[in-house]
């Protein structure tokens, strides 16, 4: 299965959510390594998920994320990007207004994962995004449902989207809803 755009997973807390995602073809699942979040997963969980699927890049996520073998690459905010000095591939989370502020960013930044509130971004923004994109990819990670995603990521400064799993209603019994509704509108019909 391929998808029309680069997608990225995060907050991925069970082995449902990361091989549903995988299945269809995400290309990154994020995993919270912050023993202090909700969202928490043991590394030695990660392994264990990990050996289930394929062909998907795994991140760390966190205040302060694990780095490990385990992990294809990390995703911090601004702040933790100045201070830690991993070689791994970085996933950088900034809202609009910290990109304005901020331009330049770290080395190894691969991904900007724009982060927002409002439940659709301006055209403003988007066109004011192709300024910053430069050698990393731009992922948006708020303002598009399942009725505007193909035209967000349709726009040149866009390479991709960033959502969020949840939590299993019990073991194997999911209800994915949004996630479901977005990547299948995303699925690459290879017969058009």
């Amino acid at each position: 299965m391929a998808l029309k755009s680069f997608v990225k997973v995060g907050n991925i807390t069970n082995l449902s959510d990361a091989r549903y995602c995988a299945g269809m073809g995400v290309d990154q699942l994020g995993f919270n390594t912050d023993p202090d979040s909700e969202s928490y997963v043991k590394q030695e969980d990660i392994e264990s998920i990990r050996e289930w699927i394929s062909g998907v890049e795994i991140i760390a996520e966190g205040k302060e994320p694990e780095i490990s073998e385990l992990f294809d690459g990390i995703q911090l905010n601004l702040s933790q990007a100045q201070d830690i000095g991993s070689p791994l591939p970085r996933v950088i989370t900034v809202t609009i207004d910290e990109l304005r502020s901020y331009p330049e960013l770290p080395d190894n930044t691969n991904y900007i994962l724009l982060t927002g509130t409002d439940a659709i971004i301006s055209k403003s923004d988007l066109d004011e995004l192709s300024t910053y994109s430069g050698s990393s990819k731009i992922l948006l990670g708020y303002g598009f449902t399942k009725d505007n995603v193909l035209e967000l990521v349709a726009h040149p400064a866009i390479s991709g989207i960033a959502m969020k799993g949840s939590e299993e209603i019990r073991p194997g019994y999911k209800d994915y809803n949004e996630l479901m509704d977005i990547l299948e509108v995303l699925e690459d019909d290879p017969w058009d």
